[in-house]
């Protein structure tokens, strides 16, 4: 490939940072199902913050790694529903936000978290 590799970088994030409302809009939405406590929407959220988590710190973004990995974290151990949600919700603003400030770390150049 002749693409010089900041420039692939460069390119590829901007194709991620694309995505990234979808992925917002599909944590929302799950967040949602936890808050009506559907059955497998604790484990789908889960999944979802897990799956951000390493995509986000392949790209660069650190804080949203950290913030995904938090509510990871707080999903296993937190049993109630409807207060875990409320908490996902904020959670979700802040990866948002984070998404807004930038990377805050070179992006990883084959880093395969994003499973």
């Amino acid at each position: 490939m002749d693409e010089p590799l900041g420039a692939l970088i460069a390119r590829l994030r901007a194709e991620y940072l694309a995505e990234v409302p979808a992925r917002l809009d599909e944590l929302t939405r799950h967040a949602r199902a936890l808050a009506r406590e559907e059955p497998r929407a604790r484990d789908d959220l889960t999944r979802l913050f897990h799956r951000l988590a390493g995509s986000a710190g392949a790209y660069g973004f650190g804080t949203v790694t950290a913030l995904c990995r938090g509510a990871e974290q707080e999903l296993k151990q937190t049993q109630a529903s409807r207060p875990a949600a409320e908490r996902m919700f904020r959670v979700i603003s802040e990866i948002q936000a984070a998404f807004d400030a930038g990377p805050t770390t070179e992006a990883i150049a084959g880093n395969e978290d994003d499973t």
